[in-house]
């Protein structure tokens, strides 16, 4: 009998895979069947990923470290965004600039002086400018926003990456794989999971697959912030 999760999982298109021209040789073993071209996902499968990546998010958020949330196709960036929100984590949904991980002092230095510009703008204290300049500072912060505006407060390396198409974001999974970050992703048929320690395979093109299964991980992290340290 189907659980509630794979009926929804089938619901949302997740088993739908890419032709099997563009099938990527390391997510072989996971390819349920092959119809008119096409592959598809084993649902049931993607389920129990999903539940292990899910337990692996709930414990590492639970040992008090960051979840970064990163995929920023077009059709898919503004879930990426409202999800990471929900979850009070940071994302990077415009692009995952590169040195983010391997480079993340550096990194680090740009989103506090974002932080920094975006307080003295909320507080006024451009006003004293001229026109030209402020609106020179105003395309500043809205380039640096795009850019990090997502991992501001982001203090330190995340402990984990969450990645919706690793082929498209396979800069940030070899960052994390040079760090020795585990990454969780969202990958159909046509990515390479060789770097994915927590792959989930199912359709990572289409927002209700995308939604359903982030909003799985999205809440695994909101239960671990939920546990409350017990008093003595």
């Amino acid at each position: 009998m189907q659980s509630t999760l794979t009926k929804d999982l089938i619901e949302a298109g997740a088993h739908y895979g890419y032709s099997k021209s563009r099938r990527h040789p390391s997510v072989k073993k996971f390819i349920d069947s092959t119809s008119g071209g096409t592959d598809f996902l084993d649902p049931e499968t993607t389920n129990i990923q999903l539940v292990k990546a899910a337990k692996f998010i709930t414990e590492t958020v639970a040992a008090g470290k960051r979840v970064l949330f990163v995929g920023e196709k077009p059709e898919i960036r503004q879930t990426v965004k409202e999800i990471a929100l929900s979850a009070g984590e940071p994302y990077m949904a415009d692009r995952f600039v590169a040195g983010t991980i391997t480079n993340f002092v550096e990194i680090r230095k740009r989103t506090e002086k974002l932080a920094d510009m975006l307080a003295k703008k909320e507080k006024g204290e451009y006003g004293v400018y001229t026109k030209k300049e402020q609106l020179e500072i105003s395309r500043t912060i809205a380039r640096m926003d795009r850019n990090f505006g997502g991992i501001i407060g982001m203090d330190k390396l995340p402990g984990a990456l969450i990645v919706v198409d690793p082929r498209h974001e396979e800069i940030a999974v070899l960052e994390a794989a040079f760090a020795h970050i585990p990454v969780v992703a969202i990958a159909s048929t046509d990515c390479n999971i060789s770097n994915v320690e927590y792959p989930v395979l199912g359709n990572d093109a289409t927002n209700a697959s995308v939604r359903l299964m982030l909003g799985i991980l999205r809440d695994a992290v909101l239960e671990a912030k939920s546990v409350k340290t017990p008093t003595v």
